[in-house]
């Protein structure tokens, strides 16, 4: 349901039930809001957007490219700042030579907090495998994982308050964390949007699946 028909369903109801508190109505919206937030995520079985980014370096990576030699792994972060990912980073460098060995590629995909401060931190980290700039968010809404600004000004519009875009500061990604595994057909073998902090498969956890959908393990 997108996002405005489902606000439309909620008012119509607070209206049905009598017109109860200002508060109670502006409740059941940001619920609203949160419930369209957790089913937005593409999921397995569907077509992953195509995209073209820079990497920190300014070196355009196609993921159509990369799917040419075989599955491709999309982990979306926070940011480079964030401890959580920068460890999931580390996690992920670690699991890059299983990933390799299975004909398989992997990107991080993130948006700078301020210009040059991405370049600076992924200096701090090795160089296994690309890190993008989503510097549009464009990406990041193909996925699912952020409100459009046209959606981002709607539910604040509905809510009476910057709620979504933070005083015209918008964030970047909804969930702290998102990862895709991309056959080489293009379809969704395995989606994850991490909400909490801690909801997320370690990337060694995935070398399984990954195998199986390269073929190396057949």
């Amino acid at each position: 349901m997108q996002i405005q028909a489902r606000l439309d369903a909620v008012k119509v109801d607070h209206e049905r039930a009598g017109r109860g508190p200002q508060v109670s109505l502006l409740h059941a919206l940001a619920a609203a809001v949160a419930a369209e937030e957790r089913s937005r995520p593409l999921k397995a079985g569907d077509v992953a957007p195509g995209f073209r980014l820079p990497d920190l370096r300014g070196r355009a990576v196609s993921s159509d490219t990369l799917l040419e030699d075989g599955p491709l792994l999309i982990t979306f972060y926070r940011g480079l700042w964030c401890p959580h990912c920068q460890r999931d980073l580390r996690e992920l460098h670690e699991a890059m030579p299983g990933i390799l060995s299975a004909g398989s590629s992997a990107v991080a995909i993130t948006r700078a907090q301020l210009p040059g401060h991405g370049l600076q931190v992924a200096a701090d980290h090795p160089d296994s495998f690309p890190t993008l700039e989503d510097e549009t968010g464009e990406v990041a809404v193909g996925y699912g994982i952020r409100w459009s600004p046209e959606d981002s000004e709607l539910i604040d519009r509905y809510l009476g308050a910057d709620i979504v875009t933070l005083r015209s500061t918008q964030p970047w990604i909804c969930p702290m964390q998102a990862r895709f595994l991309i056959e080489r057909d293009g379809r969704i073998a395995f989606a994850e949007s991490a909400f909490g902090y801690e909801g997320r498969t370690e990337p060694s956890e995935l070398m399984p699946l990954l195998t199986r959908v390269s073929g190396k393990g057949v």
